[in-house]
C-alpha cells in the first residue's frame, strides 16, 4: 500500500450507527464557542471553529439522495454513512450543520445543501465556499474571476496535493450513476471521499483564501459573503434577483490588486511553503 493511502486512511473513521455518531459530534460541538461577536457583519471570524464538508450521493441536488457525509476537524476525517443509518443526521450531524459558529468549508455547495434540506430538512449555516472564494480572489487580483473551478484545480491553485481518484471515480460514475449507494464501502470509495475534504481547512486552503478576501476591499468580502449566503438559500425564487445583482458586482469590481500589495505578495507567499 502507498503512503499516501496509508496516511490518509490512518486519519479516518468510518461512522454507522447512532452511538459512535453521538460520540463523534459531541466532540466537535464540545469545542465550540458561543457568543462570538461577528466584526462588521463579516462571519468566517478567526474564533470560529472551522470544518471541512463533502457529501456524495446519487444525483446530488433536489431529487438526489446523499449516502455520504465527510467532515473533517483539525484531528480527525469523519465518513458518516447516512444510508446504512439514516437516524445518525438528527443525533449530532444536523446540530453541527446547522450551527452557526461552526464555520462549513465546502467546494461548490449549492447541490449539497439543496439535498440536505430536501432529503433531511437540514438548512446549512455559516458556509464558506471555495469555489466562490477562488472566484473573488481571482477576481481581484486582475483576472477574469474563476467561478467555476473544480476541487482539484483549486487545490493545485494553492499548493496542495489533488484527489489522485478524483478522474477515476468520476468515469466510473458517469457509466454508474448508483455508485455511492453501493455496500460495503470499498477501499477507493472511502479514499476518494476523505481526499476531497483533507486539505479543505489547510492553512493553504481555507486560511490563505480568508485573509485575502478579509483584507480586500469591503466590497469584495460582502460580495463574497453573500455569494456563499445565496448558495445556501433555499427559494431559489428569491435567489436569482440577488444573483443578478452579484453578477452586476462582480462586472464593476475594479481591479484593486497589484503585485506590490502587501496582502497579495504575503498570499502569493503562502502558496509556495
Amino acid at each position: 500500500m502507498s503512503d499516501w493511502k496509508s496516511n490518509l486512511l490512518n486519519k479516518i473513521v468510518i461512522i454507522k450507527d447512532v452511538d459512535n455518531c453521538k460520540k463523534a459530534t459531541e466532540s466537535i460541538l464540545c469545542k465550540v464557542p458561543s457568543n462570538i461577536a461577528e466584526v462588521d457583519s463579516w462571519p468566517y471570524v478567526e474564533e470560529k471553529q472551522a470544518i471541512g464538508l463533502d457529501c456524495e450521493g446519487v444525483n446530488l441536488g433536489e431529487r438526489g439522495d446523499i449516502t455520504l457525509i465527510q467532515l473533517i476537524t483539525e484531528e480527525q476525517i469523519y465518513i458518516f454513512d447516512v444510508q446504512v443509518c439514516p437516524a445518525i443526521i438528527e443525533n449530532g450531524i444536523k446540530d453541527i450543520l446547522e450551527n452557526n459558529n461552526i464555520i462549513k468549508v465546502m467546494q461548490a455547495c449549492r447541490n449539497d445543501v439543496l439535498n440536505l434540506f430536501c432529503q433531511f430538512q437540514v438548512q446549512l449555516n455559516c458556509v464558506f465556499d471555495t469555489q466562490v472564494a477562488h472566484g473573488v480572489i481571482t477576481k481581484q487580483n486582475g483576472g477574469s474571476g474563476d467561478f467555476t473551478a473544480g476541487l482539484n484545480r483549486i487545490f493545485e491553485y494553492y499548493g496542495v496535493p489533488p484527489n489522485p481518484l478524483k478522474k477515476t471515480i468520476k468515469n466510473i460514475y458517469r457509466w454508474n450513476q448508483k455508485y455511492w449507494s453501493k455496500r460495503p464501502l470499498t477501499e477507493e470509495m472511502i479514499l476518494y471521499a476523505a481526499a476531497d475534504v483533507e486539505h479543505l481547512i489547510s492553512d493553504k486552503m481555507y486560511c490563505t483564501m480568508r485573509y485575502v478576501i478579509e483584507d480586500g476591499e469591503m466590497e469584495e468580502s460582502f460580495l463574497f459573503k453573500q455569494m456563499c449566503i445565496e448558495r445556501t438559500v433555499i427559494n431559489q425564487r428569491n435567489n436569482s434577483v440577488s444573483q443578478k445583482k452579484n453578477k452586476r458586482r462582480l462586472k464593476n469590481m475594479k481591479k484593486r490588486r497589484t503585485n506590490r500589495d502587501p496582502a497579495f505578495v504575503l498570499y502569493k507567499s503562502l502558496l509556495t511553503l
